[in-house]
């Protein structure tokens, strides 16, 4: 299965891999509401799956989260 990965804030492409298997549920057994598992996963028959998170340009101007 295909899986690109897109930045959640200015919509970059990031990158593609190919992976043989995913189990989706695992991925919903975590700690992602259903609300943000909307937000960040999604599928299409172009991209396979769609990943969103934040690309380095966009981590750089919003800067590093804190450490805790």
């Amino acid at each position: 299965m295909k899986v690109s990965y897109y930045c959640d804030n200015c919509r970059s492409f990031i990158n593609q891999t190919e992976i043989e298997e995913v189990n989706l549920h695992s991925f919903m057994n975590g700690s992602l509401t259903q609300e943000k598992w909307k937000d960040i996963i999604n599928y299409n028959d172009q991209d396979g799956l769609l990943l969103y998170s934040l690309c380095v340009s966009c981590v750089n101007k919003i800067g590093a989260p804190p450490e805790e």
